[in-house]
């Protein structure tokens, strides 16, 4: 749709991606809009409180109605392992704060306990060990380089279920996170984790200049 040229434009010509690739992982997104979404919803017959608890929609600023939640954002939807979409995280487009909105807490998605990728990665992590980055662009920019044993944690801290969830399929896990100080204090805070439940840990040494 050419409401969505702009974010097709960022995601094929500055990060590389291909159609397939877009497909594969869903890619989309939201228009820059307040109440595109919750009619669409609403007129699918979804209930306003059900699109609420989702996280899809918040109360307006100026009246008791919604407005929608993601607007002028690049959207990557959550997928649990049973195919599911469970949430998204959404990239600004244009600069405004913060650079990634994620869906809230909801009955249905958790972010201490999710991964993202982890759907598609799954079996190559069995034969192959779990690499841990830092966002989804990062993943899906190393799974169409061909690495598919690769996971994210969505820009949340590393936790101690989502190592239990990689635990259940490798206890091989290598870390590639940014070279800045935060990916440095994530590192350790992950090795540190990753320890405690017996893990074989690597660390990938990113050189500066790449992040």
């Amino acid at each position: 749709h050419k409401v969505g040229t702009g974010a097709l434009n960022y995601l094929k010509k500055k990060r590389g991606l291909t159609d397939d690739t877009i497909k594969l992982f869903k890619l989309g997104y939201s228009p820059n809009d307040y109440t595109t979404l919750i009619k669409f919803l609403t007129k699918k017959g979804y209930k306003t409180n059900d699109i609420f608890d989702s996280g899809l929609i918040i109360q307006s600023y100026n009246s008791n109605g919604y407005i929608d939640k993601f607007r002028n954002r690049l959207m990557f939807p959550f997928i649990d392992n049973a195919q599911k979409t469970v949430g998204f995280t959404a990239r600004s487009l244009d600069g405004k704060d913060p650079k990634y909105l994620n869906t809230p807490e909801t009955i249905i998605f958790h972010k201490q306990n999710y991964l993202y990728g982890l759907d598609k990665a799954k079996v190559n992590i069995k034969t192959q060990g779990s690499v841990f980055v830092e966002g989804q662009m990062d993943l899906i920019s190393a799974y169409q380089a061909g690495f598919k044993n690769v996971v994210a944690s969505s820009g949340t801290a590393i936790t101690t279920n989502q190592l239990k969830l990689l635990k259940r399929y490798s206890n091989e896990i290598t870390f590639c996170l940014d070279s800045d100080n935060a990916g440095i204090n994530a590192v350790y805070k992950g090795v540190e984790l990753a320890e405690k439940q017996d893990f074989n840990i690597k660390v990938a040494n990113i050189p500066k200049q790449f992040k």
